[in-house]
């Protein structure tokens, strides 16, 4: 856990997943203070208060209108994380070497429209290639990934801990379906 309760590492990769991807200008240092602004805003608005021994935050009760708002807000950015699972998860299931990124990006558009249209999401940017393309040029930029010299993408025990880690993002039952896709 980092100094707010949030799994190591989570917060950071996230920061630079959303960042890259909604262009916020800042750097990777400025990080710790962006979230302590970010979560105190949210606190003094209620949508989070400190445990008892001041370690971690945690959400209101679930009945409250403030869990409402959090849920609400959580909803913006849940579609984005959902497509990055499903890219790292078939990353992981064609396995390190095994495949190209045109490969994967084409995969990760194919399993995306599968989901949207099991799920009825009226959403096309769910799909859209060029924000699968972003994020795999991410991983690449940040070390998580690389191209081999036969132009095969390859990872190691860090991209494996960012899988292990969506189950601090993404609910079970989330997990289980973008996996199901994944696997037809």
């Amino acid at each position: 856990m980092d100094q707010h309760g949030l799994p190591g590492g989570d917060a950071q990769f996230l920061h630079g997943v959303e960042g890259s991807r909604l262009v916020i200008k800042s750097r990777d240092c400025d990080l710790p203070i962006i979230q302590a602004n970010i979560l105190a805003e949210f606190a003094r608005h209620g949508l989070i208060e400190r445990s008892a021994g001041r370690a971690v935050w945690r959400r209101p009760p679930p009945s409250s209108a403030q869990a409402m708002q959090l849920s609400i807000l959580a909803q913006a950015t849940l579609q984005t994380i959902e497509r990055y699972y499903l890219a790292i998860a078939l990353l992981v299931q064609a396995g390190s070497g095994a495949i190209t990124q045109a490969s994967l990006e084409e995969r990760c558009q194919l399993a995306a429209q599968r989901i949207a249209l099991l799920y009825g999401l009226n959403s096309p940017e769910f799909f859209d290639r060029a924000l699968f393309a972003n994020f795999i040029d991410l991983l690449r930029q940040r070390g998580v990934i690389r191209v081999n010299r036969g132009a095969m993408l390859e990872f190691d025990e860090v991209l494996m801990r960012v899988a292990a880690d969506a189950q601090f993002v993404l609910s079970e039952q989330i997990r289980h379906s973008i996996l199901q896709v994944t696997h037809v």
